[in-house]
Formats: structure tokens, sequence, C-alpha cells
């Protein structure tokens, strides 16, 4: 069966199925929004303790990450897939909204424009500490960086 009759108007012979695809993604998508609730849900702890390299799974999610630059190996390949839907919705509204952000709001680990030997990276110690965003890193009335 072609994804045109299984998609199309019952009128036109088609079954008037959601493309499953699409739906796919949707629901993965819409799981990020029940990640980021504060609640402690059990069903939480595997891909945050899976993702506990990059800061976790709702950490991840808040980055300007692209999936595939993070070192996601050890981790199911259903949480990869609601990154890649994430990235790719966060891709989409960026363009719509052409949102100008201030740079200075970046957060610095997972993300895609700030790497060193060619990766992002994430330092925890310092993700603990609470250097998170590119103004940790500097003097609030120079604009010079901050000494190690």
């Amino acid at each position: 069966m072609k994804t045109n009759t299984l998609i199309g108007d019952r009128k036109e012979g088609g079954l008037k199925m959601s493309e499953f695809e699409s739906m796919n993604k949707a629901l993965k998508a819409s799981l990020v929004r029940r990640f980021n609730t504060e609640v402690d849900a059990p069903w939480k702890i595997i891909p945050n303790y899976m993702t506990r390299h990059p800061g976790g799974f709702k950490f991840l999610l808040s980055c300007s990450y692209k999936t595939k630059e993070l070192n996601l190996n050890s981790i199911p390949c259903f949480y990869s897939e609601i990154l890649n839907c994430w990235e790719m919705i966060k891709k989409i509204k960026a363009e719509i909204n052409q949102e100008k952000t201030d740079p200075y709001d970046a957060i610095i680990w997972n993300n895609h424009d700030i790497k060193i030997a060619t990766k992002p990276k994430f330092y925890e110690s310092w993700h603990k500490a609470g250097v998170t965003k590119i103004k940790h890193l500097l003097h609030l009335n120079s604009g010079n960086l901050l000494t190690y």
C-alpha cells in the first residue's frame, strides 16, 4: 500500500490515517514538555542517568546541541530520537521566530558553536559550580574573561 492511500482522504479512496513518521516525531517531542516539569517521576531516572555525562537529560534539552556531535553511544536509541526531534523543533522555531537571543545568555556546555578539538564539551565540576552560560565567564562591568 502506498502512503497516499493510507493518509489520503476517504473520498479519494484513502484510509485517512495519520502520517506515522510525523506523528511519531510529535509524540517524542511532546515528552520534552513532561521532562521539563519539576515533578521527579520515576520514569525520568533512566534517561537522566544515561545522559549524566553531558549533564542529564533535562539539562541537555536546554542546550544548543546537535545530536550527531554528542557522545550518546550509551543511551537507548529512543532517547536519542527524542533529542533529535527536539533539535529539529528548536531549529524550526528559531527560523520562524527569527529570535535574537543575548549571546551572553548562551549555555556553554554541549553547544554546537563552542567546541574544543571539534567537539562540544561538558565540564561537570564547572556546571555544578554554576558556570553554565557565557556571562558566567565574564567580568560584569568590563566584559573581559575571568581568570581561571
